[in-house]
């Protein structure tokens, strides 16, 4: 269910931070978003009550513009931010057959918000609290058994603990023109740096994270990339695909793609190190 839009509120903090709107309000599932201008540049106003947006607000500011979308304004529910306006997708990139490059492009951005800040960090959430719904499970489902398997060893030993995006993937990185990439809309985490590669898997699309050969390409760039071990990487998408079907937000049910992607990280996670 989406957002209602309270346009009084809307109104009152476009008047207080002087923007002028540039295009009708709309809303998501966690937020209302405007399209502004302000001083002649495009930007986006976010309304949101979501803990979890809330947070990734701070986590954004606190990057301060390093491979993220820049802050502009920020008081509790409210953040006003750059409006990305180049004209690249890394979305149509990979459905026109450049998906490599995209994820080139996603494995660089992901470095650079990997690396640490010179300011206290902002109120993050733990990883291991994130992956509570499926570690408490009782499901019988194998593939929900074997995740959470994986899930409790991995948060066992995690390797390099940073600062987390959450959700990198190929609608969550713009082009912000002058060859900028940007991130949006973290989710602001805390844990291992092998699990933000995770979710790149299950996009942009269902077609992408069942076919073999996809799978295996990406593993071996982000091997290249980011110097992670595939069986640890495979073994957190096992244990992020039983948590997506632990939440089961489809709207027709656990995905079948879930099982899928599963089932193709499945035997690269069970490989001898």
């Amino acid at each position: 269910m989406n957002k209602s839009i309270d346009r009084q509120k809307l109104e009152a903090i476009a008047a207080r931070w002087a923007l002028q709107p540039d295009g009708a309000p709309f809303a998501t599932h966690s937020s209302v978003l405007m399209p502004a201008v302000r001083d002649g540049a495009p930007v986006m106003l976010k309304l949101t009550s979501e803990p979890d947006e809330i947070r990734g607000g701070g986590l954004l500011a606190w990057w301060m513009g390093r491979s993220t979308v820049q802050v502009l304004e920020r008081e509790k529910d409210a953040l006003l931010m750059e409006r990305p306006s180049g004209t690249r997708s890394l979305l149509n990139m990979a459905i026109e057959g450049q998906d490599a490059e995209a994820v080139d492009i996603l494995c660089s951005v992901v470095a650079t918000l990997h690396l640490p800040g010179s300011s206290p960090l902002p109120p993050l959430q733990p990883i291991e609290t994130f992956f509570e719904p499926l570690l408490d499970s009782e499901w019988e489902d194998p593939i929900v058994q074997t995740g959470r398997r994986f899930a409790s060893e991995l948060l066992l030993g995690p390797i390099d603990l940073v600062t987390l995006h959450g959700d990198i993937q190929h609608y969550n990185v713009l082009d912000a023109g002058n060859g900028r990439w940007v991130a949006i809309d973290p989710k602001g985490l805390y844990g291992d740096r092998t699990y933000d590669y995770v979710n790149l898997f299950r996009n942009p699309l269902a077609t992408f994270a069942t076919d073999p050969a996809v799978f295996s390409r990406r593993i071996a760039q982000i091997e290249q990339h980011a110097h992670i071990d595939p069986r640890r990487l495979s073994q957190w998408i096992v244990a992020f695909c039983a948590l997506c079907l632990v939440w089961d937000y489809y709207p027709e049910g656990s995905s079948d793609a879930d099982r899928e992607l599963a089932g193709l990280a499945l035997s690269r996670a069970t490989a001898p190190s």
